[in-house]
């Protein structure tokens, strides 16, 4: 494994120490670092959406089933 010299001591910041550490200490590889970053963000709308689908699927089922079980407009008994 390839190391930077100076990488891990604490001399620039870990985000410096982690382009050492890859070799790439140019302005370049700055958007690759913020969508390793950002891609753990997005997982929390897609995760909540995810569980209201869930939900609203598991809700109309059960409307369904229940309206058919149990319709309105009964016979008044």
């Amino acid at each position: 494994m390839r190391r930077a010299a100076g990488c891990g001591d604490g001399s620039g910041g870990p985000v410096r120490d982690l382009l050492a550490y890859h070799g790439a200490m140019d302005l370049a590889s700055a958007p690759v670092l913020a969508a390793k970053v950002w891609h753990y963000w997005i997982a929390v709308p897609l995760a909540g959406g995810g569980l209201l689908l869930l939900a609203a699927t598991v809700a109309g089922y059960l409307k369904k089933v229940q309206s058919l079980k149990y319709p309105r407009g009964g016979t008044g008994e």
